[in-house]
């Protein structure tokens, strides 16, 4: 859970995704108040919901979203910007493209 909390934090997830920082820090409180009275099997369950939702607040951070494919989609568009050599295919704009009058040659092929 306090690495999550770390991950999460790190990533300014206090500011980008409120609803689930809250959420992961409020379990994380009351997982520890449940320690403190030896309730060791309620810690257990609201430290675990308090990971998920600080994991899920540190994708949202980082990467706008927290569905599966967010972290994937955020290295593309990233790599995508940092390519200086992606050169769109230039298109002879002179010559109109070939049209085929005739229907039946078309399918004979």
């Amino acid at each position: 859970m306090e690495e999550a909390w770390h991950d999460a934090n790190e990533a300014e997830a206090a500011e980008e995704a409120i609803y689930e920082h809250t959420l992961a820090e409020q379990y994380r409180l009351k997982a520890r108040e449940e320690w403190g009275y030896s309730d060791y099997g309620a810690a257990e369950d609201l430290a675990r919901k308090g990971e998920n939702y600080a994991r899920r607040a540190e994708e949202i951070a980082r990467y706008g979203s927290a569905d599966e494919g967010a972290a994937d989609r955020a290295k593309a568009r990233e790599n995508l910007e940092n390519a200086e050599d992606i050169v769109p295919e230039e298109v002879d704009r002179t010559t109109p493209p070939p049209t085929n009058t005739d229907e039946e040659d078309q399918w004979d092929e």
